[in-house]
């Protein structure tokens, strides 16, 4: 099959997954062997629609969180900053509600998501120049939920303090140093992180589905100037994929202007912590960038969702391959989620395999059951029907409230029904989610005690 004709395949196949899934407008590209195909297919909005292209803008979310770990090793390059000294070395007022996390802190526990204390914090702080410091003295006062370092827990607030350090360090506005240090030298012209700077310009807006009803427009924008850092840039398919390609070509941007060595890609993207302790071989957490390896191919990806919007960024280096998925719907992340595999597979002739369910009884189900309490408020309650364990996940009031997300919109997803693959590991059963994994821990008694499918979450109740 040709590569055209591989582009076409997976565009029919997108298509047809936006029709099932009621995802109003998806963008689509790949670059594979210097060759670079992009489409847009649906409409930015359905209640004032423009076809979405290749260069229409979509909130990329956390994918946002591997720019700035570009710029700090861009910084830590130029001796401006080093990984493992502590943050109150950058900002001598820098403090913490935990001692040892105030005293030992360091950028590399930011960009590995080892910081231990509440991440989904989202109270808005102004658009001025001192959002950043403003939302680093509120994260001073956040709790510590386990010891720093101690384990992988994402952590959105850990990349405002890594923006903010960067700031510090720089005395320049954060988006400032992006634009210089980032995107003026990657030569992104469509990158944006201001409203004001793109409202002119043709951009998605997400969409919900609420229950029994079409996909609904969701009147939000960003989660506010504080968060730039860990997920504010705003861009189009074709940039994110020119972004993709200083990974693929050694540091280099188009030109052959050296943008970054190939010593601080290899340390972005070597496994700094296990995100799964009981199969660490699944995926890892590198230096902002997640870490895979399959069939002994290492993939390096992100994923972002930002107010009913969702885009996947994948590059595999040693096949000269990266794809960008983005999506303006609120589930738009089974769209990709689903045909990521089939497109790795097609490409570059790799294939995930997941892990079979083991046989488990009725007793020994019976200690995973109950509810497990996230630093933020968010809850997964783990039921038995039958032999069968089923995961519900019940969404944070206090960050509906600091996103401002309108009741009607705040709706939690349907249970899951999970399967244990090892004594601590579960995989999701539901062909809506592929790959979704997750597992539980437990404390020094041998008690299951925690639960992680991404985040931390503590056992509460039975």
């Amino acid at each position: 099959m040709t590569l055209n004709a591989k582009f076409e395949f997976f565009s029919k196949k997108i298509k047809s997954q936006m029709r099932k899934l009621q995802v109003p407008g998806v963008a689509f590209g790949i670059y594979y062997q210097g060759e670079m195909h992009t489409a847009g297919f649906g409409v930015t909005n359905i209640d004032n629609p423009l076809p979405v292209t290749p260069q229409t803008l979509f909130p990329i979310g956390s994918i946002s969180k591997t720019f700035t770990t570009l710029l700090a090793m861009r910084f830590v390059e130029e001796g401006k900053l080093d990984l493992d000294k502590p943050i109150k070395h950058y900002s001598p007022h820098f403090r913490m509600r935990d001692p040892n996390t105030k005293n030992h802190l360091t950028m590399r526990h930011l960009l590995t998501h080892t910081g231990g204390w509440t991440g989904d914090y989202f109270q808005q702080q102004g658009e001025g120049d001192d959002a950043l410091a403003k939302v680093v003295d509120e994260i001073s006062r956040l709790p510590q939920h386990f010891p720093l370092g101690e384990f992988f827990s994402y952590n959105n607030s850990g990349f405002y303090l890594a923006g903010f350090v960067l700031q510090e360090i720089a005395k320049k506005p954060f988006e400032t140093l992006m634009q210089e240090w980032v995107f003026d030298p990657i030569e992104m012209k469509e990158v944006y992180y201001f409203v004001n700077d793109f409202c002119s310009k043709r951009f998605t807006i997400g969409h919900e589905h609420l229950p029994d009803s079409p996909p609904a427009v969701v009147p939000l924008y960003g989660c506010g100037r504080m968060a730039n850092p860990a997920g504010g840039i705003v861009t189009n398919i074709e940039e994110l994929l020119r972004y993709a390609r200083i990974y693929l070509n050694k540091g280099k941007n188009d030109h052959g202007k050296k943008i970054i060595s190939t010593t601080s890609i290899h340390a972005m993207q070597t496994p700094q912590v296990p995100i799964y302790e009981n199969k660490t071989d699944w995926q890892t957490m590198g230096l902002g960038w997640f870490c895979n390896e399959i069939d002994g191919v290492k993939i390096y990806s992100h994923t972002g969702g930002v107010h009913a919007q969702a885009t996947l960024l994948t590059v595999i280096p040693e096949h000269d391959f990266a794809c960008v998925i983005a999506t303006n719907s609120g589930v738009g992340a089974k769209l990709f989620l689903g045909l990521a595999p089939q497109i790795y597979w097609q490409y570059v002739g790799i294939h995930p395999n997941l892990p079979k369910p083991q046989t488990t009884s009725d007793g020994t189900l019976k200690s995973y059951l109950g509810t497990y309490l996230g630093a933020a408020g968010e809850k997964i309650i783990i039921d038995q029907i039958g032999k069968k364990l089923t995961l519900r996940f019940i969404h944070s009031a206090q960050v509906i409230k600091e996103l401002k997300v309108p009741e009607k919109y705040a709706i939690n997803p349907p249970p899951i029904e999970i399967a244990l693959v090892n004594e601590l590991t579960w995989i999701a059963l539901s062909n809506d989610i592929p790959g979704m994994r997750g597992e539980f821990m437990k404390d020094r008694a041998g008690n299951i005690a925690w639960m992680r499918a991404g985040r931390a979450l503590k056992k509460i109740a039975l």
